[in-house]
């Protein structure tokens, strides 16, 4: 199951770079079963206070719920475990967010 994360973030509408996810400027507005349903919310939101000002300042971020193919089954590579050890990631490739 395919999950629409809406974020908001107070961009200009000619600005060529998206925000990256976890800035300061980051407001998550929901979760979503649909890209049509986090849209529909977005377009309502535009002529809001706070929002109007900025209304190509939305973004939607899509994870699968209980992905089969889910990364780092291996761990974490280059960080201790527990016992003092370093864990290596048989991988050297970094594993998506979502599919």
């Amino acid at each position: 199951m395919k999950l629409y994360h809406l974020y908001f973030y107070p961009v200009e509408a000619d600005e060529d770079t998206l925000p990256l996810f976890g800035e300061e400027d980051e407001y998550p507005i929901g979760v979503f079963s649909s890209h049509e349903k986090a849209m529909a919310v977005a377009e309502t939101l535009k002529t809001k206070p706070g929002f109007r000002k900025w209304p190509d300042g939305f973004r939607v971020l899509v994870s699968t719920l209980d992905p089969e193919d889910y990364g780092f089954k291996e761990g974490i590579g280059d960080i201790e475990d527990e016992d003092g050890g370093e864990l290596h990631n048989s991988s050297s490739e970094t594993p998506p967010l979502a599919p």
